[in-house]
């Protein structure tokens, strides 16, 4: 493989590349000696039919297109078992599937439990019945009336007569107690209201029908059944085992991830059998992933150190965080910057630095938006404390400027509310606007005040990134701190302390 005589220099290369700019001579890497090899893992697939059925129940007749239709139910579901029974029996599905599995990336190196769909055996049965609850009528009995309607009047209890309402039953007119009631003419009953002198009411469950509509099938009478058929293949993916593979090339495996292999690491061949021969089984194919290795012994620093080379893309594991003692001096004097005691600049000699300083005046602030560049060689608490220490000197860097900022927002906004309460223009205002519009004018002035002085301070901040790195973009925005916090709990209570005095509520 061409890999395979370039994968120790191009790890060699690799190494300097990080070292190189870091405070470490690139020519302190050498290769003291490297084992090369090509390493196959072999692997098999083997591929097992399933039948999934997905059933739905809807009422009415079939609402779908493209449906396969059926007289009824019961045959719809002895043509599903029968077609269950064939498809797995069968092995007419293999060229299918094994086209499939040649087509997909890797092809299915890796893919345990993974589905291949057939398109061409996937359908939809469908079948319409009566309902067999009410027989294809789509409506029962109305249980409450029985059938009949109507149910007996509850106000006259069948009697057709309810006690007169003129009289309240006494018979005497409510006006001439010595002459008879002119509705009941003195038998102190009338004829019932609500049932119109019947005795019945109509049946309120079925609404005067004698029947209500079946829930089963909402009263359409028919209901139909769906079967979505789909045949599949799964894909069980193992490894052979191999005693005889490098322990590195194990833990580097390991580190990828089996699936990953496919992904530009190794070249994946996948076996097909022959179907004439019997000796095979045609459903398990053997696969195997190609890849180089290299074992690999070099001095880093005047230390022997050993590491492996893994794969077409020459993935590197085992070095150690050599970066960490060679970028100690440029910390250093990146804390001292953060403290305020050196300038940032001194300690952006090194090119990780330098690198991190990029991210932050860009916007990326995390550990691992640095190790991103530095995925070797760079220990993970070594990045953590660069980017931290690089956003303390940055704000250390504007310190000044935000402060200048800070004090010329204050007196500002101090000038304009001594503007607006102490003179007669607050009281002018207050003859022309209503309370709520003055309310709101009270309010808004501060706010207003505090919202112009926090994008001062902040975007003074970038105005001096941008002047001390002109060569790049700051697109940062840095947070305002304690400075920014207490200039505006200072603007409030001066605007506090100035509406009070001119409304006479306090004094000196």
């Amino acid at each position: 493989m061409a890999e395979l005589s370039s994968l120790t220099n191009k790890a060699l290369e690799r190494l300097r590349g990080f070292a190189d700019g870091n405070g470490l001579s690139p020519e302190a890497i050498q290769i003291i000696e490297s084992d090369e090899k090509v390493i196959t893992v072999e692997g098999l697939i083997r591929l097992e039919p399933q039948f999934d059925v997905q059933t739905r129940t809807y009422p009415g007749n079939v609402k779908g297109k493209d449906r396969l239709m059926h007289p009824g139910l019961a045959v719809m579901q002895q043509e599903v078992t029968v077609q269950r029974e064939n498809f797995m029996k069968s092995k007419d599905w293999l060229p299918a599937a094994i086209k499939e599995l040649e087509t997909a990336p890797g092809h299915g190196w890796g893919m345990h439990e993974a589905k291949i769909t057939l398109a061409d055996k996937e359908y939809v049965l469908a079948a319409t019945e009566n309902c067999p609850i009410c027989g294809g009528r789509g409506n029962l009995m109305c249980t409450q009336c029985q059938g009949r309607s109507t149910i007996i009047c509850t106000y006259c209890h069948g009697q057709r007569e309810e006690s007169c309402y003129n009289c309240f039953g006494r018979g005497e007119d409510p006006v001439n107690p010595q002459q008879p009631c002119p509705i009941c003419r003195g038998t102190r009953f009338a004829p019932c209201r609500y049932c119109k002198a019947t005795g019945n009411l109509p049946c309120p469950a079925c609404g005067g029908h004698g029947s209500t509509p079946c829930a089963d099938c909402k009263g359409m009478g028919r209901f139909t059944q769906e079967l979505a058929v789909s045949s599949r293949a799964k894909i069980n993916f193992q490894i052979k085992s191999n005693p005889n593979l490098p322990s590195g090339f194990l833990r580097s495996l390991d580190r990828l991830g089996v699936a990953n292999l496919p992904k530009s690491h190794a070249d994946i061949v996948l076996n097909v059998p022959d179907p004439n021969n019997e000796k095979d089984p045609p459903n398990t194919l053997p696969i195997t992933a190609t890849l180089p290795y290299a074992d690999i012994k070099l001095r880093l620093n005047e230390k022997t150190v050993q590491i492996a080379s893994f794969g077409k893309r020459g993935i590197l594991s085992g070095v150690p965080p050599f970066l960490d003692e060679a970028l100690a001096p440029a910390l250093e004097h990146l804390e001292q910057a953060a403290k305020g005691i050196a300038s940032l600049d001194a300690s952006l000699e090194a090119r990780a630095l330098r690198d991190a300083l990029k991210l932050q005046l860009d916007g990326k602030r995390q550990p691992n938006d640095l190790r991103r560049l530095y995925p070797i060689g760079l220990s993970p608490n070594t990045a953590q404390r660069i980017m931290l220490r690089m956003e303390q000197a940055l704000r250390r860097t504007t310190l000044h400027t935000r402060t200048s900022a800070a004090i010329l927002c204050f007196l500002l906004s101090a000038l304009v509310f001594s503007g607006v309460l102490l003179t007669s223009a607050h009281a002018q205002l207050a003859k022309v606007f209503p309370i709520s519009v003055m309310l709101m004018i009270d309010i808004l002035l501060p706010a207003l005040a505090a919202g112009l002085s926090w994008a001062a301070i902040t975007h003074s901040a970038r105005w001096v990134l941008q002047r001390h790195y002109p060569g790049l973009p700051v697109k940062m925005s840095q947070k305002i701190g304690k400075l920014g916090h207490g200039t505006l709990a200072a603007i409030l209570a001066i605007y506090v302390l100035l509406y009070l005095i001119a409304s006479g509520k306090f004094s000196f």
